[in-house]
């Protein structure tokens, strides 16, 4: 899970990242209205300018991706 902080102009649009499960957002600006789509893209639906939170779900990443954890320093 992921939580992610952006700005998104009127009529704009926040597309799913690649990969990602679900995409959901929610704004605290005065008038702010965020919709989220069939696709989990969110749009903004006010007059202006609007900070959002998205909550993005992702999978978790391969083994092979993952950091590896760190070495204790004796």
């Amino acid at each position: 899970m992921r939580l992610q902080q952006a700005s998104l102009a009127t009529g704009a649009e926040l597309p799913r990242p690649p990969g990602a499960i679900i995409q959901l957002a929610v704004t605290r600006d005065e008038g702010g209205i965020v919709s989220t789509g069939t696709e989990f893209a969110v749009t903004n639906l006010s007059q202006d300018e609007v900070s959002l939170y998205a909550l993005i779900l992702e999978p978790a990443p391969a083994e092979s991706e993952a950091a590896a954890p760190a070495t204790p320093v004796p």
